[in-house]
């Protein structure tokens, strides 16, 4: 998963690394989860 971002603002540009951060593993997390779920056998 790619995620392009282009901050305009001086204080954007400041915070956005510190986001991407946050949100990348916040997306795996949650992709890790989906996996676990489709993975699982049926019944359960």
């Amino acid at each position: 998963m790619v995620m392009d971002a282009r901050p305009q603002t001086l204080s954007a540009r400041m915070t956005v690394p510190l986001i991407i951060g946050t949100v990348q593993k916040a997306v795996e997390e949650d992709m890790d989860a989906v996996k676990s779920f489709c993975e699982r056998p049926a019944g359960q």
